[in-house]
């Protein structure tokens, strides 16, 4: 039986290569955000749903792009530069109900 199958296998297609995607705009704001909360790659890996090897893979590219050398100054550049979601508009802030 193992012959007969054998014989009809084909190559792996990508052995050798990850078949990684890159993160969509959803996933990677989420990624930035929680990243920008200080909080520890376990932590986003399991929000997301994601394995720790791929969330780790995803937090280092926009560190990467952003330029940054630590995890802490990659939150700071990617709150200024608006990529985590996070700003609240003047006009948001004075419309909020006060407690």
């Amino acid at each position: 039986m193992f012959e007969q199958h054998w014989s009809g296998a084909v190559p792996f297609r990508g052995a050798g290569e990850a078949a990684y995607g890159e993160a969509g705009p959803g996933l990677r704001r989420a990624l930035v955000g929680l990243l920008a909360e200080g909080a520890k790659d376990e932590v986003i890996a399991r929000r997301m749903g994601i394995s720790l090897r791929t969330c780790r893979r995803h937090i280092a590219a926009p560190l990467e792009e952003l330029g940054a050398e630590s995890r802490f100054q990659g939150g700071a550049l990617a709150e200024r530069a608006g990529l985590t979601g996070a700003e609240v508009t003047t006009d948001a802030a004075e419309d909020a109900p006060h407690r």
